[in-house]
């Protein structure tokens, strides 16, 4: 999951940027709106807009409207405090698909972010609490990966690259699509620190049905073995 962060308000940024680096989100933020409508226009990789409305600034319902009538935009999420209801409500009329009144919890966050992509048919189904492959299962929403029950232990980044190969399991993904997935534009990751990454996941997760290969010319396949012995892809396992 990807995430565009509009903020107004730098209290209210502070909070909300922890609550996303908490979910292990990878998220750009900007506090210029003509920076987010250009991030949107040029990556079109974003899954969800968070969009703060502040009551001393009603310039984000014309950013709602503006965001909303561009059919490659994703789905706005709007934070609010409770006093700014009526802003709110403006918000869901020109476009946003949901609100989420600050304070928030992560988990609440998290819930209402999946809830703006199933609404906008970003995704067919509900996202699950948990993916799971084979022996391998990486809790969501408690970020804990385990094999064959057993806990494993992995940074924060290598958990954001093993969740986008098992979101796209069984089918090869580039490192420039895994790498825009797992870096934000602050960040100094290049697609080629990919393979770091990959190598210690290989280690980490060294079982003898799953597996990480590499299918030359089009990236990483995580994959359970008995699927390679079905297929003739050209890989280095």
């Amino acid at each position: 999951m990807r995430i565009l962060y509009i903020w107004r308000d730098r209290a209210t940024a502070r909070y909300t940027r922890e609550q996303l680096r908490l979910l292990e989100v990878t998220f750009d933020a900007f506090s210029e709106t003509e920076e987010a409508f250009e991030a949107v226009a040029t990556l079109e990789k974003y899954d969800a807009v968070i969009l703060d409305v502040e009551n001393a600034n009603t310039q984000a319902i014309d950013v709602i409207n503006r965001l909303a009538s561009d059919t490659i935009a994703p789905p706005i999420l709007v934070t609010f405090d409770a006093n700014d209801l009526h802003l709110a409500a403006d918000a869901l009329a020109v476009g946003a698909i949901d609100l989420l009144v600050r304070p928030f919890e992560r988990t609440e966050l998290l819930l209402r972010l999946r809830r703006v992509m199933v609404m906008s048919s970003r995704s067919i189904d509900a996202e699950p609490r948990a993916i799971e492959l084979g022996p391998l299962r990486f809790n969501l929403e408690t970020r804990e990966v385990a094999l064959d029950g057993k806990p494993i232990a992995l940074t924060r980044r290598d958990r954001r690259v093993l969740e986008v190969l098992l979101e796209h399991h069984g089918n090869p993904i580039s490192k420039e699509k895994i790498a825009a997935q797992v870096f934000s534009a602050e960040d100094a990751g290049i697609p080629q620190t990919i393979e770091s990454y990959v190598y210690r996941l290989r280690n980490k997760i060294k079982h003898p049905s799953i597996e990480i290969a590499t299918v030359r010319g089009l990236g990483y396949k995580l994959r359970l073995r008995i699927e390679a012995e079905d297929k003739n892809d050209a890989v280095d396992c």
